[in-house]
């Protein structure tokens, strides 16, 4: 498995490649999703508790994916924990309704969305969030098998 972590924050690429240099199947790149070559398989779209739309980066998202994956998140934020939502680092996989309008020629929307939840921030947070993001990458690869 490679694990390619894109951002358009210059700064935040620079502290991924230091937090994980020497790790050989981790990729840091600085520029933006749709710009990326060749096929991704799942897309890390953070959001907070509710799934509600709250941020440029969620109508990025949105536009990249489809409004129906953050309505199909929030949906099942409200089924399984309520109006109270998920506790930070819930991490689950949806379907995307990406246009492939959106991607470069030579590549293909992503097919899934894990959809995490970040905020409100707390110090925790981001460990909380990354680990949940690779649990459920890997019940999905395993139930795949």
């Amino acid at each position: 498995m490679r694990l390619l972590i894109c951002d358009a924050d210059e700064q935040f690429c620079d502290a991924a490649r230091r937090h994980f240099s020497g790790q050989e199947h981790v990729e840091v790149t600085h520029g933006r999703l749709e710009d990326l070559p060749g096929d991704v398989d799942c897309v890390v779209w953070p959001g907070n508790c509710q799934a509600l739309p709250a941020s440029r980066l969620d109508a990025a998202l949105a536009a990249l994916l489809g409004a129906a994956t953050l309505e199909h998140a929030r949906a099942r934020i409200l089924d399984e924990f309520g109006e109270d939502g998920c506790p930070i680092g819930t991490t689950f996989l949806l379907p995307t309704a990406a246009s492939s309008r959106a991607f470069q020629a030579d590549s293909r929307p992503p097919p899934c969305a894990a959809f995490v939840a970040v905020f409100p921030r707390c110090r925790e947070g981001p460990g909380l969030a990354m680990r949940g993001v690779l649990e459920a990458v890997a019940r999905h690869n395993e139930a795949a098998l």
